[in-house]
């Protein structure tokens, strides 16, 4: 036993598995770690419990620090705590209005689905959205497409409707 009370061992691995499972030292590993508490802190905690484990509290407060989500902000200046949902809730209302006017430019110009994607992937990657570029445009396979404009020409047939021609469309 040393002067603090743990037993130290020295040599190898080998040696110390031939001790007894009762002197072997532990697995787990211990960083020792000098704290320095104002006098008069360290004697309150005292005095309130006599018994409290210093290196267990430092230890669960090392470990909340780790555990910590980051969602509370403070200002840089004052510290004072600021709601992050608020700042949360204005950007997102000013993406949705900025998205409802571009959509409703879309709409009244006869837009599509597929160009209501391509105006919200712009405007995503307009805001710095991450991963924004990354997407890929959703668009009707082909025949899908083809289909489509079949039924959409016989309907026109039936009404009576001219189609135009192909130069009109070019």
């Amino acid at each position: 036993m040393t002067n603090d009370g743990l037993r130290r061992f020295s040599g190898t691995v080998e040696n110390q598995l031939a001790l007894p499972l009762g002197d072997r030292p532990s697995p787990l590993r211990s960083a020792r770690v000098t704290l320095s508490l104002p006098s008069g802190l360290l004697e309150r905690v005292r005095q309130a419990n006599p018994e409290l484990n210093l290196s267990e509290v430092f230890q669960k407060a090392m470990q909340e620090v780790l555990d910590c989500p980051h969602r509370e902000l403070r200002c840089a200046r004052c510290s004072a705590p600021i709601d992050h949902r608020e700042i949360q809730a204005d950007v997102l209302g000013r993406f949705f209005s900025d998205a409802m006017w571009a959509l409703g430019e879309l709409i009244y110009g006869g837009g599509t689905a597929e160009g209501a994607h391509r105006v919200l992937k712009r405007l995503a990657i307009g805001w710095g959205v991450p991963g924004a570029s990354d997407y890929a445009l959703a668009r009707r396979p082909k025949g899908t497409r083809q289909r489509m404009a079949d039924e959409q020409a016989a309907a026109m047939e039936a009404a009576g409707e001219q189609l135009p021609a192909a130069e009109e469309l070019a």
